[in-house]
C-alpha cells in the first residue's frame, strides 16, 4: 500500500522514502567491486602494452629480415656480375688465342704457299722432265 500513490490535493505524490544506510557488508562488497574493476582495467592495460611490444617486436624482426634479404641479393648479384665480368674476360681471352692462332696459320699457309709458288716458277724454268734439285747443283758437279 506504500508504493501506491496518494492523492493529496488533486494530486497524485509518493510519500518520501526513508534513505537506508548501507551495511558494512554492503559496503565490503561494493569496495571489493571497484578493487576488482581497478585490477581488471590495469590486467587489460598490461596486456594491450605487452600486444603493443610484440607487433613492435614482430615488425623490427620483419624490417631486419628484409633489410637481410636485400643484402644477400645486393651479394648474389654483385656474384653474378662478378662471374658474367670473368666469363666475358675468358671469352675475349680465347677469341684473341683462336685469333693468334688463326693469324698464324695463315701465315704459315701463305709462307707454304710462296714456297711452293717458287718451287713452281722453278720447274717450270727449267722444264718438264728436269729434277728440280738438279737446277741447284754446279755444272762442275753434274759432271
Amino acid at each position: 500500500m506504500c508504493d501506491q500513490p496518494l492523492k493529496y490535493g488533486g494530486k497524485e505524490q509518493r510519500p518520501k522514502r526513508e534513505s537506508i544506510a548501507l551495511t558494512e557488508d554492503q559496503i565490503f562488497y561494493h569496495k571489493l567491486k571497484k578493487e576488482k574493476e581497478v585490477e581488471n582495467e590495469e590486467e587489460e592495460e598490461e596486456r594491450d602494452k605487452e600486444e603493443e611490444e610484440e607487433k613492435e617486436k614482430g615488425k623490427e624482426e620483419k624490417e631486419e629480415e628484409e633489410k637481410e634479404e636485400k643484402q644477400k641479393q645486393k651479394q648474389e648479384h654483385k656474384k653474378k656480375k662478378m662471374e658474367e665480368e670473368k666469363e666475358e674476360e675468358e671469352e675475349k681471352k680465347k677469341k684473341k688465342k683462336k685469333k693468334k692462332k688463326k693469324k698464324k696459320k695463315k701465315k704459315k699457309k701463305k709462307k707454304k704457299k710462296t714456297i711452293q709458288n717458287k718451287s713452281e716458277k722453278q720447274n717450270s724454268s727449267l722444264g718438264a722432265g728436269v729434277d728440280p734439285g738438279e737446277f741447284l747443283k754446279l755444272p762442275s758437279q753434274s759432271d
